[in-house]
């Protein structure tokens, strides 16, 4: 759309060419046609023209780049949610098998209290080591619920 704009006010600038022709019937005894042509081309106008033509032209221009802009947004954005994304479930990951580490660390431990190894400080340590590794997990786990609506649009 700007573009045409910009095209039909620089055609301002160029000549005009105009033609015109007629043919006389065959009821008169002279075959004769006729025919014109006008050429116009206006030397100046005024600056308003020429300012309005460069006017046109640096819009388009102006919305050329940002076109280029976004373009380059959006793949900025697609990247940045997959790596967050990526980051999320990675983190994810880690988050379990640190749980699953704690989990059997816990198991030893209260075996160990069984045969009177361990204080009972000690497992009741590991047991809060336990809560909190499996509250970074949920936290891991609903920190991906951004990350994948921006994946998703």
């Amino acid at each position: 759309m700007l573009e045409a704009t910009e095209r039909q006010i620089r055609s301002l600038f160029l000549p005009s060419l105009t033609g015109i022709a007629s043919e006389t019937s065959a009821e008169r005894s002279t075959d004769k046609g006729e025919a014109g042509i006008n050429l116009s081309y206006s030397l100046f106008n005024g600056m308003r023209d020429y300012i309005t033509a460069r006017s046109s032209g640096l819009k388009t221009g102006a919305a050329k780049l940002a076109l280029a802009r976004a373009k380059q947004s959006l793949y900025l954005n697609v990247a940045q949610a997959y790596l967050s994304l990526t980051n999320v479930r990675q983190e994810i990951e880690v988050r379990q098998n640190q749980l699953a580490v704690t989990g059997d660390r816990l198991k030893e431990l209260e075996t160990r209290e069984a045969v009177g190894r361990s204080s009972k400080s000690e497992v009741l340590a590991a047991r809060t080591q336990l809560a909190q590794d499996d509250s970074s997990l949920q936290d891991a786990k609903g920190g991906r619920i951004s990350p994948r609506s921006n994946w998703v649009f």
